[in-house]
């Protein structure tokens, strides 16, 4: 084993200073576009460097959606559904409880039953059962006499489970998006992480389903329309499972907000209302942020049949009742994930960080919210973070990685001292003996080695460097066309130096700091985002300041007017 660097981070700050990295500018191709420059020169960056790629992207189509039948197993698997229907056979769908494979769920459920198959549903309990298809899945199978189980978000390391299940006559389909070394032995096998001829390996589960229900839909012959009213459920899957907003989940999201806008969903329309969103506009932030944790927060730390119940309801009574429940689960967890992020960040200011990765134990922590608070600290401490629940002699963990570090392959460098493990390489699940936790420990930081020094500096990539004065109307709109952004495809982030504050700031909502800058004549407003605190550092039209930012429409102004989202922010010097 590799001799470990044993370095402390004795400092622990609230939050880590980011270095700034100005993206190096590529090589612009003579395109001949009416695009602002700054604009074409991101495109560019990210890839979009011919006049095709740049339209598909700025302009995204459903037409653009790949051929489901690129999956290797899918005219099999689709045969199989079609023949269970035809045949009156019962049909069980085994999803995942996180918002994915609910999402995922709802949509099979829905498509099947229309079809006019006899469906029935299996959300695994998260405490009792851990994650993943289970013994008590192809149990629950066999009682309602059934003969076909297709997973969701999950499946594609139960070897053990999938051999039971043939074992007792029952077929298994597998439709996930999970890193799996090898392939299982089911009767058919959807992840494009393993179908090598599919070309997007990045869909998330919930993504899968979807590709599954087109392919159903077309060896039905059924017009696609219909297919795509559920686009909101998949658009919530794939945001919500941090998927890479890129190629197919670009434009499955960009559709699925615009359905989800208007959604005849009554279950998301009373969630919608009780969040206390209605009648705004709802983009990717409020789907990460409002929406999809209400429906996670019952497979956290409550069941998760009451978000695939919300999916599913056609009683008004009952879709409010479940959305208000929702909500209380999720404040309820919020309560939860708070005491055990208080507790986390003071064992690590008072002990530091003892190498590359934060691992920490802590007894009776709930295993529903780990995973919540592990991606808080990696962000804080800009670390892969393994937090673990002991009960007993057993525990259970949950893992989040940085950019450029690859948590499954962690794991699987790890599984000596794991009893079972899953995941991909930005997060992961674990479970392992108490006794196991320094050895696991140890195997992490050993793997941690292979990668360079770079990826645990934190770091701010920023796309551009631009002036106040390339900020118009022009410049917005085409900034919007990036939209939806998130995972893969970040909004486009900008530096401008030396601007003056102007003006008195203001706090805003809980802690948000709203003012305004100058330079060379040219105003903007800018808000940041729980940083009211920096208003004591601020002297109004002396401080100059270097600022990166997002740029979005502000929502208060009557014009389409842009407001510069601040991400950081330097007091450079302050004027005479």
């Amino acid at each position: 084993m590799a001799t470990l660097d044993r370095t402390r981070l004795t400092a622990c700050p609230a939050k880590i200073m980011r270095e700034w990295i100005l993206k190096e500018r590529a090589e612009s191709p003579q395109l001949e576009l009416s695009i602002p420059d700054p604009v074409l020169q991101i495109l560019v960056n990210r890839g979009y460097d011919t006049r095709e790629k740049i339209y598909h992207f700025l302009y995204p189509s459903l037409s653009s959606l790949h051929d489901p039948f690129k999956f290797r197993d899918m005219e099999k698997v689709t045969t199989r559904i079609l023949d269970a229907i035809k045949h009156g056979e019962k049909i069980l769908i085994f999803g995942d409880y996180d918002v994915d494979g609910v999402t995922g769920t709802g949509l099979l459920n829905k498509v099947l039953t229309e079809l006019g198959g006899e469906v029935y549903y299996y959300l695994p309990h998260r405490i009792r059962e851990g994650y993943g298809f289970s013994m008590a899945g192809v149990e629950y199978a066999r009682k309602i006499g059934s003969k076909l189980i297709i997973t969701v978000d999950c499946g594609i390391t139960a070897f053990k489970e999938i051999d039971y299940a043939k074992e007792k006559g029952i077929d298994i389909i597998i439709c996930d998006h999970h890193t799996a070394t090898e392939r299982p032995k089911a009767y058919g096998v959807l992840d494009p992480k393993l179908d090598e001829d599919y070309p997007f390996s990045e869909l998330a589960g919930c993504g899968v389903a979807f590709k599954l229900a087109q392919a159903l839909n077309i060896r039905k012959r059924i017009s696609m329309d219909h297919l795509y009213q559920y686009l909101d459920l998949v658009a919530i899957g794939t945001i919500s499972d941090v998927a890479p907003l890129i190629d197919e989940n670009r434009i499955i999201t960009r559709f699925g907000l615009e359905i989800l806008n208007k959604t005849e969903n009554l279950g998301l329309r009373k969630l919608i209302e009780v969040c206390g969103i209605s009648g705004r506009e709802i983009n990717t932030y409020q789907v990460g942020f409002i929406i999809g944790p209400r429906i996670n927060a019952a497979g956290r730390i409550a069941e998760a049949e009451k978000g695939l119940r919300l999916l599913l309801t056609r009683d008004s009574g009952e879709a409010y009742q479940i959305a208000t429940e929702l909500d209380q689960i999720n404040r309820d967890r919020k309560e939860i994930e708070d005491e055990i992020l208080d507790e986390t960040k003071e064992r690590i200011v008072r002990d530091g960080i003892p190498g590359r990765v934060i691992v920490l134990a802590g007894e009776g922590w709930h295993e529903g919210v780990i995973g919540i608070v592990a991606s808080r600290l990696t962000e804080i401490f800009h670390r892969p973070t393994f937090l673990i629940s002991i009960t007993d002699d057993h525990a259970r963990g949950s893992a989040r990685g940085i950019t450029g570090f690859d948590v499954f392959g962690a794991l699987d460098a790890a599984k000596s001292s794991l009893i079972e493990f899953g995941g991909h390489r930005e997060a992961g699940g674990f479970s392992l003996n108490r006794e196991k936790i320094g050895k696991f420990h140890d195997l992490l930081e050993d793997f941690a080695l292979r990668f360079p020094d770079e990826i645990y500096k934190p770091k701010f990539y920023i796309d551009k460097e631009i002036e106040l004065t390339d900020i118009d109307e022009e410049f917005l709109d085409f900034i919007l066309k990036f939209e939806p952004t998130g995972a893969g495809n970040p909004s486009p982030s900008f530096l401008t130096r030396g601007v003056t504050l102007v003006g008195y700031p203001k706090i805003i909502g809980s802690d948000h700091l709203l003012f305004s800058i100058i330079k060379k004549k040219t105003h903007q407003n800018a808000i940041y985002y729980g940083q009211g605190k920096l208003i004591e550092s601020l002297e109004v039209g002396r401080s100059n300041l270097d600022i990166v930012y997002t740029i979005t429409k502000d929502q208060v102004a009557v014009r389409n007017r842009p407001i510069l989202k601040i991400r950081d922010l330097r007091i450079t010097g302050v004027e005479d």
